[in-house]
C-alpha cells in the first residue's frame, strides 16, 4: 500500500485542475438542499483527534478508515474499521477561506450511497471554535454543528442534488481539527463512480438546546466559523456492493414479486421487484372504517399493508445464527413495481452476512 502522502499526490488534480472546476462551481445556480445532521455520542474514538493526518499516513489509512467506521457506528468494532479502510479511497481536495481549510479527505461507498469524510481546520493551530462566552457552552452533548449552507450537486448537472445528511465526530472546543462524514444516498438511481461533483459549504454554526432554570426550553444559533469553501472532485472509488441473482419470485401475504434488482453491500441494501396483489382477498380484509390512513381506498390501504412495514417481509441471517429484521422505507416508484433502499445502521462485512430473507425466498450471500 503507497503512504498516504504519495497516494494523495498521486489522486491530486493540477492547480489549474482545480481553478477550472471551482470557476464551475460558482458559475452554475445549484439547488440548495437542506440537511438534517443526526447527533450521536462516539466516544469510542474521541481518543483519536489527538493524532493527525501526518500519524494516519505513517500508518496507512487506519485512522481516517476508523473515523468513518465510528461516525457510522459508534460501537464498530476493528474487523468492522478494517471493512471500510478496504474500501476507503483517498481524496485529498482542499479549499481555504478565513485561515480555515476544508478538506475531503476520502470516500467510501457503493452504487446507491456514498459517504464523504471532510476534515476542517484552522490553519494556525488555534482552536476551531474560538473561545468566547458564548462558544464555551458549545459542547457534544447539547449542541450540533452545522453549515448555513450545505450544497452537493454534479458538475454537468448542477440541478442533480442529493439527499444527505452530516455527521460530526466527537471534538472538544480546544481541537483545531474537526472531522465529519457527508452521506449521499441515491434511492432510486445508480450513482456512477466517474461523475464530478462538487461541494459548497458556508458559515459554520453550532444549534444550541437547553432548559432554563425556569424550565423554559432555549434554542440558540451560534456562529462559529465564517467562510466559503468550494470543492469538486471526481467519484472515484470501488463501491463496495454485490450483485445477487434475480428473477426469483417471492409471496408476503396477498402480494407476490419477481426480484428485478437486488444489491447488498457492508454498508447498505437495495432491492427492486415487480409485484402484484391479490384484490379479492385484500377486500375481503379491507375496512374502510378502520383503514389507515382514514379513509384509504383499497389500494391506497393495501399497499401500506403490505409494503408499509419491510420489517416483517425482509430480514439478514448471519454466520453465527442469528437474524437482523430489515427496517427500511418502501418506495413505490410507479404502480406495480416497488424500490427498497437504505443505508445500515451498522456496518457488515459480507463474510458475516449468509443470507437474505424475501417474504418466503431465502437467498444465499456468496461473496465472489
Amino acid at each position: 500500500m503507497k503512504d498516504y502522502r504519495q497516494t494523495m499526490k498521486d489522486l491530486s488534480f493540477t492547480q489549474e485542475q482545480k481553478e477550472a472546476m471551482v470557476d464551475r462551481l460558482l458559475v452554475e445556480s445549484p439547488q440548495t438542499v437542506t440537511r438534517h445532521p443526526r447527533k450521536r455520542l462516539l466516544t469510542a474514538v474521541a481518543a483519536l483527534l489527538v493524532l493527525t493526518v501526518t500519524a494516519c499516513a505513517a500508518g496507512g489509512f487506519q485512522f481516517l478508515a476508523q473515523v468513518v467506521a465510528n461516525i457510522i457506528d459508534p460501537n464498530a468494532d476493528q474487523v468492522q474499521a478494517q471493512t471500510v479502510e478496504d474500501l476507503f479511497a483517498p481524496i485529498g481536495i482542499s479549499d481555504t477561506d478565513n485561515g480555515v481549510t476544508i478538506t475531503v479527505e476520502g470516500v467510501v461507498g457503493d452504487s446507491n450511497s456514498i459517504s464523504v469524510l471532510c476534515s476542517i481546520t484552522r490553519d494556525n493551530g488555534d482552536p476551531l471554535i474560538p473561545p468566547s462566552e458564548e462558544t464555551a457552552r458549545v459542547s457534544n452533548g447539547d449542541n450540533f454543528l452545522f453549515f448555513e449552507t450545505d450544497t452537493t450537486y454534479e458538475i454537468a448537472n448542477p440541478l442533480a442534488t442529493t439527499v444527505g445528511s452530516i455527521e460530526f465526530l466527537d471534538f472538544d472546543v480546544s481541537d483545531p481539527t474537526l472531522y465529519f462524514l457527508e452521506t449521499w444516498t441515491y434511492p432510486f438511481t445508480q450513482i456512477c463512480t466517474d461523475k464530478q461533483v462538487g461541494i459548497s459549504f458556508e458559515n459554520l454554526y453550532s444549534h444550541e438546546i437547553y432548559v432554563s432554570v425556569s424550565d423554559e426550553l432555549i434554542q440558540n444559533k451560534i456562529p462559529l466559523v465564517q467562510g466559503t469553501w468550494n470543492l469538486a472532485f471526481s467519484l472515484d472509488y470501488e463501491p463496495a456492493d454485490i450483485s445477487l441473482p434475480t428473477g426469483q419470485t417471492f409471496h408476503y401475504k396477498e402480494l407476490t414479486g419477481t426480484i428485478t434488482d437486488l444489491r447488498i453491500s457492508p454498508l447498505s441494501f437495495h432491492l427492486e421487484y415487480d409485484y402484484t396483489m391479490d384484490m379479492e382477498t385484500l377486500a375481503d380484509r379491507y375496512d374502510p372504517a378502520t383503514a389507515y390512513p382514514p379513509g384509504a381506498s383499497l389500494e391506497e390501504w393495501a399497499l401500506i399493508d403490505l409494503l408499509g412495514d419491510s420489517s416483517m417481509y425482509l430480514s439478514l441471517t448471519f454466520t453465527d445464527g442469528t437474524t437482523t429484521p430489515l427496517y427500511l422505507d418502501g418506495n413505490i416508484s410507479q404502480p406495480g413495481h416497488a424500490i427498497v433502499s437504505d443505508t445500515f445502521e451498522t456496518i457488515h462485512p459480507l463474510d458475516t452476512i449468509e443470507s437474505i430473507t424475501i417474504g418466503d425466498l431465502t437467498i444465499p450471500v456468496e461473496v465472489p
